[in-house]
């Protein structure tokens, strides 16, 4: 993943992702449903909002618990 990071580093990189673990680092996150924006922001932001799609891709892939720890680790 670090590798990623470094190549899309001081760029505009559009990443379309089926790993969730993919996009958490990235500056902007945009949820497409259906071909619609359902929401943007960052993925502290989309986390927060537990009723949002993010949120619940998060759950459902397991890496709610995840987040919720670096969100808590941040604030400290």
């Amino acid at each position: 993943m670090r590798e990623l990071d470094r190549a899309r580093a001081n760029r505009t990189c559009v990443t379309v992702a089926h790993r969730l673990s993919t996009i958490r680092n990235s500056e902007k996150i945009v949820v497409l449903v259906r071909g619609r924006l359902e929401e943007q922001g960052t993925d502290a932001e989309l986390a927060a909002n537990r009723r949002g799609t993010y949120s619940q891709l998060l759950k459902a892939s397991g890496l709610e618990a995840a987040i919720r720890k670096d969100m808590n680790d941040s604030e400290s």
